[in-house]
């Protein structure tokens, strides 16, 4: 049996996003301050390296018009922002109200299709069975335990329609990641993690999609600087 993530946790996880998400969006403006970048002392390239990652999603999920992609985990809503450009129907959840606030504010107005903004989590997914084409579950699933994941495929299963796909990725272990991973409540922004970090070695992943419904299409490995393992992203189809 799958364990269920603890509320209180979840609650915690919450509060540290609405608390990032000025940094948080640093990644995707180049016009931010020194002061306000994510990682900026330690990783000068981290906003590339999320820009990339977004554009390697879209690569793989390929929106096309009619579709509906819910976004689990969709932060300030820039994916999101990209699937409705392509005319595709786009659902974002998020456990932080402030960035879906955020996200609406810049967003919505500015964008060409549908969007719609929902404050939940992944592991209870507020929508019916079998309701999207697609899933995007992107740095989302690291912030969950290991024995988690099985219970957090089986939620996205069920909201999907048969014969989707999704695509998330899992953080791969590093120095800097560790420690982030295990002091993140004493370490100051924008250097600190909204949350306790779990990285997962892909083949654990895995193990994981194998007892699930779904079956593994694509899995592609990225490392970031001194060719240190970053993650793995994953594309699924439900069978």
């Amino acid at each position: 049996m799958h364990k269920v993530p603890d509320i209180k946790k979840t609650d915690t996880l919450s509060k540290g996003f609405d608390r990032e998400v000025s940094t948080w969006n640093s990644l995707y403006n180049s016009q931010s301050s020194s002061q306000q970048k994510r990682y900026a002392i330690f990783q000068k390239n981290a906003a590339e390296r999320t820009v990339r990652r977004m554009e390697l999603c879209l690569e793989l999920l390929d929106p096309k018009p009619g579709m509906k992609i819910l976004d689990l985990g969709c932060g300030s809503g820039i994916l999101g922002q990209k699937i409705s450009d392509k005319k595709a129907a786009w659902y974002g959840t998020d456990i932080s109200f402030n960035m879906l606030k955020y996200g609406k504010g810049i967003i919505e107005n500015s964008s060409s299709g549908d969007m719609a903004w929902v404050n939940g989590n992944a592991n209870c997914i507020p929508f019916q069975k079998s309701v999207f084409d697609a899933v995007t579950c992107i740095g989302v699933i690291n912030f969950y335990k290991q024995e988690m994941l099985g219970g957090l495929l089986n939620e996205i299963e069920r909201v999907l329609k048969p014969g989707g796909s999704v695509i998330f990725t899992s953080l791969r272990l590093d120095i800097l990641t560790w420690i982030r991973s295990r002091f993140y409540p004493w370490i100051p922004l924008p250097v600190s993690s909204p949350g306790p970090l779990y990285p997962m070695h892909y083949s654990r992943v895995l193990k994981d999609i194998e007892s699930s419904r779904f079956k593994c299409a694509k899995i592609i490995h990225v490392k970031k600087y001194l060719r240190l393992p970053h993650y793995t992203m994953f594309k699924l189809l439900k069978r």
